[in-house]
């Protein structure tokens, strides 16, 4: 015959301790969930994470802003405020970068950034006011969106960053340069170019320069890396441009191709 133990009585002095312990959990709970909701709102208000998610869940956008693009973003934004009235602006990737370019106009300006896309240009192109005081705008941009997964949507990023830029003034447009890299296919170079050349045909004041026929006739022997252009890629180039300047804002704010001298400055 089994026998039952009794209970013991209960313990009120226990029962009412646990009652502090048990409201101070609960209020610990509620200040973890408050903080971790001020957290939350920080991370999507006052950061990029948003913007980086959206690069991380659509490929297409190619990668996210390398560190060289978002510092020279921010060098960009102090200077753009002393771009004087007139000047000539130069806007591309590292090939623009490097692009001497007051050897095509004495007055320029030049905010080329290694590593550049399109798109990347187009999203920040606002922060750049001095483009509408500038007397001219020069434009290269495309070869570093095609190395990510073929560009897939870079004609119709560079219709939206046509549009953007400021509609009065002169646009001289380069063609994206042929190259020897791996990874880029020559046929998509070409179409992307047929792309600009109608983009830049439909827009008043715009003059597509076609660099394709010199640099194939020179070959790798103007790039440096089979990419970027060395000195004798750069002469070409920059033969091309001052013809070019010449033609899209006149002769004497430009330097002459015949003398290497511009007549007069504005």
């Amino acid at each position: 015959m089994s026998r039952t133990l009794p209970r013991p009585p209960p313990d009120p002095a226990g029962r009412a301790g646990a009652g502090p312990w048990r409201r101070l959990g609960q209020v610990l709970v509620a200040s973890y969930l408050v903080g971790l909701t001020l957290f939350a709102l920080v991370l999507v208000l006052g950061t990029d994470f948003l913007e980086r998610l959206r690069y991380l869940v659509e490929p297409s956008l190619g990668p996210w802003p390398s560190r060289h693009v978002a510092e020279m973003l921010a060098y960009h934004r102090a200077m753009d405020g002393s771009v004087p009235t007139g000047a000539v602006i130069f806007l591309g990737d590292s090939i623009t970068q490097g692009l001497a370019t007051t050897a095509i106009a004495p007055w320029s300006v030049n905010f080329g950034i290694g590593h550049l896309t399109a798109r990347e240009l187009a999203a920040h192109l606002d922060q750049y006011r001095s483009l509408e005081r500038a007397s001219a705008v020069f434009l290269m941009i495309g070869i570093n969106d095609l190395a990510h997964r073929g560009g897939p949507r870079l004609e119709s990023d560079l219709d939206a960053l046509a549009a953007a830029l400021p509609a009065n003034k002169p646009l001289v447009w380069s063609a994206i340069l042929p190259t020897w890299a791996p990874g880029i296919d020559a046929g998509r170079i070409a179409a992307v170019n047929r792309a600009i050349a109608t983009i830049c045909g439909r827009r008043p004041g715009c003059l597509y320069l076609d660099t394709e026929p010199a640099f194939l006739a020179g070959g790798e022997a103007l790039l440096r890396d089979g990419l970027h252009p060395n000195d004798a890629g750069y002469a070409v180039w920059i033969g091309l441009l001052r013809s070019a300047c010449a033609t899209a804002i006149g002769a004497g704010a430009c330097f002459s191709t015949a003398t290497g001298t511009a007549s007069s400055l504005p």
